[in-house]
């Protein structure tokens, strides 16, 4: 029941600072369990601005008695200011930021995750 990260990546590196306008994502992950039909595992997408110390979720899925057969699933989604009251949060509004996909499993070292190459991120800004 411990949080894993599977994949954290920077996005918008050497890019100048600012303010996310638009944030769009596809963003594909794989799972299963390592060997148990009764596993449950959840997943769970998230960004957060690279100075801030909370994670802002994106979507979490919960599956349950995943099995060891591979359950590709996909998260698509646009985020604008406009949908969350002016800002997307106050953890997450500013480029650079981070993202990351997480598990977690009820069952001891069973959950495993992969993120799909196919996964993208666009986001339009506004330089400081």
């Amino acid at each position: 029941n411990a949080d894993r990260v599977i994949e954290e990546v920077l996005i918008g590196e050497g890019l100048a600072p600012g303010r996310i306008v638009e944030l769009e994502a596809g963003l594909t992950g794989t799972f299963a369990a390592a060997s148990s039909a009764t596993a449950d595992v959840i997943y769970e997408w998230q960004g957060k601005n690279v100075d801030s110390l909370t994670w802002e979720r994106l979507i979490q899925v919960t599956k349950t008695n995943i099995g060891t057969t591979n359950v590709t699933e996909t998260y698509s989604g646009r985020h604008s200011p406009a949908l969350f009251g002016g800002l997307l949060s106050q953890n997450l509004c500013r480029v650079p930021f981070l993202l990351r996909l997480i598990i977690q499993c009820n069952e001891a070292s069973e959950g495993q995750g992969l993120t799909n190459n196919s996964s993208y991120v666009k986001v339009i800004y506004q330089p400081d």
